[in-house]
Order: structure tokens, then C-alpha cells, then sequence
């Protein structure tokens, strides 16, 4: 029993600590997904007879990333 309980600290701490990581890692993957999806749209937004679509699919685009990454962090 005393060894459980001299290990439930430790264990804490790694899950404390990947949990971490994970939160960590997954806003850089994500910051780095931004960026590049950014290139495309940034092109399309000055072709000016397709900007008001292209500039609503990009937000939409934002949208469905972000919460793509928000339940990898939240899993």
C-alpha cells in the first residue's frame, strides 16, 4: 500500500507532463498547419471575382482545423 502511494505522485507528474507536451506540440503543429494552408488563400483573395468565397472557405477552412486540433487536445 505504502508503495502505491509513494508512486501516485511520479505517476501524476509524467501524466502532468505529457499531457503538457501534447498541448504544447499540438498548438506548434497547428501553427505550422496555419501557415502553410495560409499560401493558398492569401493567392486566391486577390483574384477579385472569387475573394468573397475564397476569403468565407478560408475562415470555414480556420474553423474545422482548429477544432480538429482543439479534440486532438482535449483526447
Amino acid at each position: 500500500m505504502s508503495r502505491k502511494k509513494s508512486l501516485e505522485p511520479h505517476l501524476r507528474g509524467i501524466v502532468d507532463l505529457v499531457s503538457a507536451t501534447l498541448d504544447q506540440g499540438t498548438r506548434q503543429v497547428e501553427g505550422v498547419h496555419r501557415r502553410i494552408a495560409d499560401i493558398p488563400f492569401s493567392v486566391l483573395k486577390k483574384i477579385r471575382p472569387i475573394a468573397p468565397i475564397s476569403s468565407a472557405v478560408h475562415m470555414v477552412e480556420k474553423k474545422i482545423t482548429h477544432s480538429a486540433y482543439d479534440t486532438v487536445r482535449l483526447v
